[in-house]
């Protein structure tokens, strides 16, 4: 009522603010009347888009054409005892919704027109999940102020569900089908990788429930059981989040862990068991990255070296003579390991990375560039530079940034359209003594000015 009044009130003084204005203010014309009507009707056509009027059609009472049915299509639509499930139910309930007007659409993961023809075809829910949030956003901006949803309300988001409603301006009806259905799941399962064969890693383990309050968890790794105990369920529409520290096989390789949860009654066993694939000891055909002066660079350097080739990465960071610290994913809670492990690593590698090589190198490092067909190589310093076959003078400081010109080179093709502009500078730049023949995919310039120098050094 308030914003009614105000609109009336705005709507007559923009409606007269023209007519004063071309009487009090503009040069007397014939037509001034009409160029006043023109302008206050624009005034009036914006105030009313601010407003964002509501007019009616017909029989404002009634939801025809203004209804939205949002359909549960999640297969957890399917479970029950009986002969009809909650899925089947909804369906009839659907058609008869559709004889008043409403329009129906399935949600689930993601927001979907459903037709008459869909359901005389016997089609069935597929979505893993049941986010009913987005759907009621998605709405919400077709225009709908009517929604009623059609589920057996396990809903999995109803914290950013909560918050929808009190921003949405919608009126949400719920029909609830299924409602003696008993059942507890895996929503999420992680395990660690582990370093060493036998050691101690986290696995991570999200659970549901609706009906039940605990449950059987049993984890197996490649079929073997490491931990069977009673866990506590939550209550419907929440999840718990269980850490359980698990012991890793005495094999090398890629392991498979399965996670059960066992509930009495269950009548929906699709979520009951979860797979986890994890690393113990080395990967073979993985990426390698063995830095023998450990600073900042190597572990920004492991993540984007995964990113940009695609292969599972590993570290391994110098703290002594033989003992080598584990770096990548989840292995940050390992202890350190020795030269022959590190050497393992390398044996079963695609690519090895060998950062801070440099004169004082022993016989040890030395053996790993031997062993390496593939390999990319930072030298600390000309010495370490020498080592690997490229002389070079003593480093020079200063930023140096890399060209957007690129030399003929084997990678011409590939780096072609690369913006290196926005790039961090390079420091300390090794540059070779014979520059005609070394073989460079680009270059870079000292504060991006004057001649520019071989950046890498492709070696066949």
């Amino acid at each position: 009522m308030i914003q009614a009044l105000l609109f009336i009130a705005l709507s007559s003084a923009l409606l007269l603010y023209p007519y004063w204005v071309y009487r009090r203010v503009e040069l007397p014309i014939a037509s001034s009347r009409w160029l006043a009507l023109i302008r206050a009707s624009v005034l009036l056509i914006l105030l009313a888009l601010l407003f964002n009027l509501h007019i009616p059609v017909g029989d404002s009472g009634n939801p025809k054409g203004e209804g939205w049915v949002l359909l549960d299509a999640s297969i957890s639509m399917l479970a029950g005892e009986d002969e009809l499930t909650p899925w089947d139910r909804a369906i009839e309930r659907s058609r008869e919704l559709i004889e008043e007007g409403w329009k129906v659409f399935t949600f689930g993961e993601v927001v979907n027109p459903f037709s008459l023809n869909e359901m005389d075809s016997g089609s069935s829910p597929k979505d893993a999940n049941t986010l009913l949030a987005p759907a009621l956003k998605y709405a919400a901006e077709g225009g709908t102020r009517s929604v009623r949803v059609l589920s057996d309300l396990r809903l999995q988001d109803r914290v950013a569900l909560y918050a929808t409603l009190e921003e949405l301006p919608i009126d949400v009806t719920y029909e609830g089908f299924g409602g003696n259905v008993r059942n507890g799941g895996i929503s999420a399962f992680e395990v660690e990788d582990a370093v060493l064969p036998g050691s101690t890693i986290l696995s991570r383990i999200e659970m549901h429930g609706l009906r039940a309050d605990s449950a059987e968890l049993t984890i197996r790794a490649e079929g073997v059981e490491v931990v069977s105990l009673k866990v506590d369920l939550p209550e419907a529409g929440l999840a718990n989040l269980l850490e359980l520290p698990i012991e890793a096989p005495n094999v090398e390789g890629r392991i498979r862990y399965t996670a059960h949860l066992q509930v009495d009654g269950d009548v929906f066993t699709s979520d009951d068991e979860a797979v986890e694939y994890g690393i113990v000891g080395n990967e073979e055909n993985a990426l390698v990255l063995i830095s023998l002066k450990p600073d900042w660079e190597p572990r920004h350097l492991l993540s984007v070296l995964g990113d940009v080739t695609g292969l599972p990465v590993t570290g391994y960071l110098r703290a002594g003579p033989d003992k080598f610290v584990s770096l990548g994913k989840a292995l940050a809670r390992s202890t350190p390991v020795d030269t022959s492990r590190v050497r393992s690593a390398i044996d079963g590698a695609t690519l090895v990375v060998l950062h801070g090589l440099d004169g004082s190198s022993d016989s040890w490092t030395l053996g790993l560039i031997e062993k390496s067909m593939r390999a990319i190589l930072l030298p600390a310093d000309s010495s370490g530079a020498a080592i690997a076959g490229l002389n070079t003078e003593v480093s020079r400081g200063g930023e140096w940034y890399v060209s957007g010109d690129l030399p003929p080179s084997p990678l011409s093709g590939d780096l072609a359209g690369t913006t290196f502009l926005g790039l961090p500078p390079l420091t300390d730049l090794l540059i070779p003594l014979n520059k005609e023949e070394t073989r460079s995919p680009m270059r870079a310039q000292l504060r991006g000015t004057g001649a520019s120098e071989a950046v890498l050094y492709l070696d066949d």
